[in-house]
């Protein structure tokens, strides 16, 4: 028996402790398709573009990338539309010493709180698709309040109480279209709560920060057109990127919030609200996604 996934072991994980490496496993297939994210335009998301990798070959990985990291991110995609998959990666990981994350929608807590509650996670990171449920419902293409808002509610309140000492991380993507009031709105839905609980804010980012989009797409059309060689490549590329744009993103807000104002933003609201004094993450730009050293912590 065996699971589609990719084992990859030099991206660093938005862990609390900043600066902490960690190795990455992404599990492919998500029940949500949300506004904003680069994986729906990306065919390298999908799940058939994952290999099967048997048990003991996930083990071998794991092993190997434990030599080099103290932790292991699971991500996708959604990592709890299969449990079984996820309880397997978590224990792996924990039997050999290492610590896990755990990265979700939230929609499906009743497949996570079990593997929570027998101690295989150490950090779950709790990825609301908007500051309100009616943006959640809308970013989130789910039309579901229950799923896109009321469950990850949940979740967040069930592990604080029940698992006090797992860190806990509602994460807030934001643009310019966001209010400060609906930044104070949701750090008061957490504001009862006790134990590990941080918010993290993700300004928004470029959903093609990676190379490997248009390399797919450039490979696939060589194979059918050879003259496509006589085109620059970066032309060929703004030419990918026009077209999925107007395929996925047509009247998305992808306008990340200026960096410096970010951080006042930030910075006010805290000193408002002193309980999130030392528990506000702020990931102000796609390099700082993937380089905890340059992540903002007030």
């Amino acid at each position: 028996m065996g699971y589609r996934l990719r084992v990859q072991e030099d991206v660093f994980s938005h862990k609390v402790d900043d600066g902490e490496r960690s190795a990455w496993i992404f599990t492919p297939g998500c029940n949500f398709d949300c506004e904003f994210c680069g994986h729906r335009a990306n065919p390298g998301a999908k799940p058939e573009s994952s290999p099967e990798l048997s048990r003991a070959t996930i083990a071998e990985e794991i092993d190997r990338v434990l030599r080099i990291n103290r932790s292991v991110k699971i991500n996708g995609g959604e990592t709890t539309l299969d449990p079984e998959r996820l309880r397997f990666l978590s224990s792996t990981v924990k039997e050999r010493g290492g610590e896990v994350i755990v990265d979700t929608n939230g929609s499906m807590p009743q497949n996570l709180l079990p593997i929570v509650r027998d101690g295989l996670v150490d950090q779950v990171e709790v990825g609301f698709k908007g500051l309100t449920g009616g943006e959640a419902i809308r970013r989130s293409r789910t039309g579901d309040l229950e799923l896109a808002w009321n469950r990850p509610l949940a979740l967040v309140r069930a592990i604080s109480e029940e698992r006090p000492k797992v860190r806990v991380l509602p994460t807030f993507v934001v643009t310019t279209s966001n209010t400060d009031d609906e930044f104070r709105s949701a750090f008061n839905m957490f504001s009862d709560l006790q134990g590990e609980i941080y918010i993290r804010i993700n300004n928004i980012f470029d959903p093609y920060p990676h190379q490997d989009v248009f390399d797919y797409y450039y490979n696939g059309m060589l194979k059918t057109d050879s003259s496509i060689t006589e085109m620059p490549r970066e032309v060929f590329d703004i030419m990918v990127r026009r077209v999925l744009e107007e395929k996925y993103f047509k009247g998305v807000n992808l306008t990340p919030i200026p960096e410096d104002e970010l951080e006042e933003r930030f910075r006010k609201l805290v000193e408002e609200m002193p309980r999130w004094k030392g528990r506000v993450i702020l990931v102000p730009n796609v390099v700082a996604k993937d380089m905890p050293g340059q992540l903002i912590k007030l």
